[in-house]
């Protein structure tokens, strides 16, 4: 599964990849970056680096043994941080530990326009 993803709020694709102990390949973007840890579960690179991409592919389909035991790291790891028990929990903590407040307003995240696999812009 390659992710190649410029913006990406939380990862459920990946997530849902790893249920179903496929080798991974994605970007840092956003939630990726935590879902994926690179040559652990899976190999990441950093969002638009065509390069990168090309290289983690490469190694995934260069080297079938190790790509499956990242993947079953990645199945492994669903049971313990990705648990929505877990994560219910988790969310509980944080409400239970903030404090109430205004409205305040937050600018949306800048995310790059253009295409960055148009060679013939560069």
């Amino acid at each position: 599964m390659v992710l190649p993803s410029r913006y990406e709020p939380f990862g459920i694709v990946a997530l849902e990849a790893a249920a179903a102990r496929r080798p991974l390949v994605a970007s840092t973007a956003g939630g990726l970056g935590e879902v994926v840890l690179d040559g652990e579960t899976g190999l990441a690179f950093t969002p638009g680096d065509v390069p990168a991409i090309t290289q983690a592919v490469n190694t995934v389909l260069a080297d079938t043994g190790a790509a499956e035991r990242r993947a079953i790291a990645a199945q492994s790891r669903l049971a313990v941080d990705f648990d929505w028990a877990r994560i219910a929990e988790r969310t509980t903590d944080v409400y239970r530990r903030s404090t109430p407040g205004g409205a305040q307003d937050f600018s949306r995240p800048k995310i790059p326009t253009g295409n960055v696999f148009d060679l013939e812009q560069r």
